[in-house]
C-alpha cells in the first residue's frame, strides 16, 4: 500500500476513534442516568430499556474498536 492510501486509512482509524469517544460519552450519560434512578423505579419498561441500550452502545463500540485495531494493523 503507497503513502496516499495509508494516510487515508489512517484518516479513517482516526475519525473512528473520535466515534468511539461519542459513544463512550453517551454511555457515560446513560449509565449514570441509570444510577440515579430510584429503587422503585428499576423495575420498569423504561429502565430496562436503557439497560438495553448500554449494552448496544457498548457493542457497537466494541466493534469499532475492533475495525480501528484492523485498520492500525495496515501500518
Amino acid at each position: 500500500m503507497n503513502k496516499q492510501r495509508r494516510g487515508i486509512v489512517r484518516e479513517a482509524a482516526n475519525s473512528l476513534m473520535a466515534v468511539v469517544y461519542k459513544i463512550n460519552d453517551v454511555i457515560s450519560d446513560e449509565q449514570e442516568a441509570l444510577d440515579n434512578t430510584p429503587e422503585n423505579m428499576q423495575n420498569s419498561d423504561r429502565y430496562k430499556e436503557a439497560e438495553s441500550s448500554i449494552d448496544s452502545l457498548e457493542s457497537a463500540r466494541d466493534g469499532i474498536e475492533s475495525a480501528i485495531e484492523d485498520l492500525d494493523n495496515i501500518f
